[in-house]
């Protein structure tokens, strides 16, 4: 289940992040995707911004793959 999980969180954040007009400034409504999408963000990535995350991804493939496994604690044991 963690790795379903893990895979969808993935397939949305990636998505995001391939849209240069989604960022931390946009005003998205309550109960959309954008809203829904943030605050997975502001959930997987405290304390970082979307610019960062973007890069990160764009310079550093391996290492936020890394990092998007570590925050959507992958195959970690409850």
């Amino acid at each position: 289940l963690s790795a379903v999980y893990a895979d969808a969180a993935r397939t949305m954040i990636e998505h995001a992040l391939g849209d240069d007009d989604f960022d931390e400034g946009a005003d998205f409504p309550d109960g959309s995707l954008g809203a829904t999408m943030l605050s997975l963000f502001d959930r997987l990535f405290p304390a970082q911004s979307i610019t960062d995350i973007r890069l990160r991804q764009r310079q550093a493939p391996s290492l936020f793959a890394s990092d998007l496994q570590a925050a959507v604690k992958m195959f970690e044991v409850s």
